[in-house]
């Protein structure tokens, strides 16, 4: 029987995307030096942990998605077994979302694949490649290799075992990650789908397509996730702040252009990268909104679109 599943169970918090969107007012720029912070206020202001603890971190909330919410998903949509192909440097956009952050790139030829089982748990194997921390069981040739007993699966023993597992699960259905509106779903290239569809001989009248599962899995989050995602707004707007006062902008001397690269290196000395290059605009009184380098001057309206990533959240803040 497959479990029960409804977006409205799960938290508000579990449903957030993984680009957020925040809402900061618009900054007045004054002459004036700026109104001194009590010492005991709070910085907001969050480096992030060593690169073993982040990944640590990440490992956690990887396993707890896999176990949660990707069988939550699959029962949702109706879909019994779900295939993921790809070539090295060539990755599906799912692929971030179901790797250990420690794995950087497919493994030349990767095969995910996985199934809803009767029980409400999803089947994980990997055809290539790790298990990813433990995620997937990961399948080795069955060919002995010069040093070891089996070497790294590849080729046509893929395909062989895929359509071996395939015969034995004997799904209804098969979700490829194919879609002409959602790019999030379309991960499957040209090329691959076409060595996948002979793979499958006839079980490629089974395909099916379903947006909706790619989309979604990669949009949800868990509970343990929104800490350490809070705490990376906090950073953002302290850092917005900070580069809209008077200790980063001196009126008719500082550009829109200093902001911008200002913004860049305080995020980068903290730890974080920026996933587009930040926009500093005015609004001038007279003269209306002034997009560009521009000095800034006594009296402007700041704004900006700024945007950061760790430990695979982003933001997107204006």
């Amino acid at each position: 029987m497959k479990p029960t599943f409804s977006f409205a169970s799960l938290p508000l918090a579990a449903l957030l995307l993984t680009t957020a969107f925040s809402a900061l007012p618009l900054t007045q720029v004054h002459a004036q030096p700026p109104v001194q912070v009590p010492a005991s206020a709070p910085a907001h202001v969050h480096p992030l942990p060593t690169l073993r603890e982040q990944a640590a971190e990440q490992q956690a909330w990887l396993e707890a998605r896999m176990d949660r919410v990707l069988p939550a998903l699959m029962s949702e949509y109706g879909v019994d077994m779900w295939i993921l192909s790809m070539r090295e440097y060539a990755e599906d956009p799912v692929f971030w979302s179901i790797t250990s952050p420690t794995t950087f790139a497919a493994r030349r030829r990767s095969i995910y694949v996985m199934t809803l089982q009767p029980d409400g748990s999803v089947e994980r194997l990997a055809l290539g490649g790790s298990s990813q921390g433990g995620v997937f069981e990961a399948f080795r040739s069955t060919r002995p290799a010069p040093t070891q007993d089996t070497g790294e699966l590849v080729g046509n023993e893929q395909w062989r075992l895929l359509r071996e597992l395939i015969e034995d699960r004997n799904p209804d259905n098969i979700a490829l990650n194919i879609d002409a509106e959602w790019a999030f779903s379309d991960g499957l290239h040209a090329g691959e789908r076409e060595a996948l569809e002979e793979a499958l001989g006839p079980y490629v009248d089974r395909v099916i397509r379903e947006p909706r599962l790619a989309m979604n899995y990669i949009a949800l989050r868990i509970p343990e996730m929104m800490p350490r995602y809070r705490k990376i707004m906090e950073t953002v707007h302290s850092v917005i702040s900070e580069a809209f006062s008077n200790a980063v902008i001196t009126p008719g001397e500082t550009t829109t252009e200093d902001v911008i690269w200002w913004m860049r290196e305080r995020v980068q000395d903290l730890g974080y990268q920026v996933w587009f290059q930040p926009s500093v605009d005015v609004s001038r009184q007279g003269d209306g909104r002034i997009s560009g380098n521009t000095v800034i001057q006594p009296g402007d309206l700041l704004w900006t679109d700024f945007g950061v990533v760790a430990m695979n959240l982003h933001t997107d803040t204006q």
